[in-house]
Parts: C-alpha cells; structure tokens; sequence
C-alpha cells in the first residue's frame, strides 16, 4: 500500500521512454530543440560556449512556459464563471478581460 506522498511522487515521475524527452541535442543539423513548448533553435555549439546564447534559450522556454500558464488560469476562470452562472444564485455574468497571445 503506497502513501499519498508516495503516489504524488509517481504521478509526476515520468515514464522512462522516449516520449518523455525534454529536450534533444542534434550536434548534426546543429539544432537544440525543446519538446514541451516546441521551442527550436539552431547553433549548438555557441549554446554550450557563449552564457548569452543559453540565456536567450532560457528566455524563449520561459515565455512559453508563462504563456502556457496563463492560458490554464484563463480556462479555469472560464471553467469557474460558467458553473456559477448555472447555479441559481448568480444572476449576472461577470466580464474577463481577455488578450490575444502572439
């Protein structure tokens, strides 16, 4: 019988195959590519030389990271209005200001 922490720990744990890769290194076609955001960029070799090039990798990930963030707090604010305006007690719809992503 596992503990709760124990089944935390294995729900988030990845599986171990190829499809949990984070991120390939083709020293080939020169290219670093990032599977959870499909963020690519090309010259390898000054990624692991110049900090200035990582840091701009680190930067495009970290974008994508926040943007995906917001885009789930903005489902769930959408998911949340739409129960409570089935309920009986809600009778006004609340706005959510929205903005387009680039």
């Amino acid at each position: 019988c596992m503990t709760s922490t124990e089944r935390t720990k294995k729900s988030q744990a990845m599986q171990g195959d190829r499809s949990d890769k984070i991120r390939t290194y083709n020293y080939k076609s020169g290219v670093i590519t990032d599977h959870r955001y499909k963020v690519e960029v090309s010259g390898i070799s000054d990624y692991f030389t110049d900090p200035d090039c990582f840091m701009e990798l680190h930067r495009r990930v970290s974008s994508m990271w926040q943007l995906q963030k917001l885009s789930d707090i903005a489902e769930e604010i959408s998911k949340s209005q739409g129960q409570s305006s089935n309920s009986k007690s809600s009778s006004k719809k609340k706005k959510v200001p929205t903005a387009t992503l680039r």
